[in-house]
């Protein structure tokens, strides 16, 4: 009598079928950790802004506190700041009616200074 060794179609399709659904459930944790990870690096980036934002309202460094703010304006009194360049460019961070938005990493994320809300879309 022989003895077959080795493992049957089922068997394989069965061991394959298991690592493809542990494998699309790990990429779809992978996805998400990556878009919660974008959003959490946006949002501080832009409370690090809005901070030097409204220190340079207290020290009376823009003209008018309610006009719109040049990216420029922003990005020097950044530096004067914190001692670092703004990590992004004028297409990323703007500033309009007490609203400042970032865009960067997909994620788009804006400060109100008026309500001090902080939002992500």
């Amino acid at each position: 009598m022989r003895k077959n060794k080795g493992f049957t179609l089922i068997e394989v399709l069965i061991t394959v079928t298991i690592i493809g659904i542990m494998t699309s459930v790990s990429i779809l944790s992978y996805k998400n950790y990556v878009k919660v990870s974008n959003e959490s690096a946006t949002k501080q980036e832009l409370v690090q802004v809005a901070q030097a934002y409204e220190i340079g309202v207290l020290n009376e460094e823009f003209e008018n506190s309610d006009s719109t703010i040049t990216f420029d304006s922003l990005k020097t009194t950044y530096k004067t700041i914190t001692g670092y360049d703004l990590p992004f460019d004028s297409g990323e961070l703007s500033y309009n009616n007490y609203v400042l938005t970032l865009t960067k990493r997909d994620v788009t994320a804006t400060y109100d200074f008026k309500t001090k809300a902080l939002s992500v879309e």
